[in-house]
C-alpha cells in the first residue's frame, strides 16, 4: 500500500500520472499533462507517439529506470 500524496502539489500530480499509466488509463494519465501540452498535441497523437514499438496499442513505452522512480514515487510517499 502507498500513501497518496496531495493532489495539488506538483509530487501528488506526478503520483497520478504514473498510477494512471499503470492502470492503463491513458485519457486520466493526458489530463496530468502541463496545461500547454494538450493544446499542442492531441491526445491519439500523444498516445501514437509513447505506445510500444512492437504495435501493442494496450501499453505505453516505457523502461526500467522510469519503471523504479514509478514505484518510488507511488510507494514510498513521495520524491525527497
Amino acid at each position: 500500500m502507498f500513501t497518496l500524496l496531495a493532489a495539488d502539489t506538483p509530487q501528488g500530480t506526478v503520483q497520478r500520472y504514473l498510477i494512471a499509466l499503470e492502470n492503463q488509463d491513458y485519457q486520466q494519465a493526458y489530463t496530468y499533462l502541463s496545461p500547454n501540452m494538450p493544446g499542442t498535441m492531441s491526445y491519439n497523437d500523444w498516445l501514437t507517439q509513447n505506445q510500444k514499438p512492437s504495435g501493442n496499442s494496450n501499453r505505453l513505452a516505457g523502461n526500467p529506470r522510469q519503471d523504479r522512480a514509478k514505484r518510488r514515487l507511488c510507494y514510498s510517499g513521495g520524491v525527497d
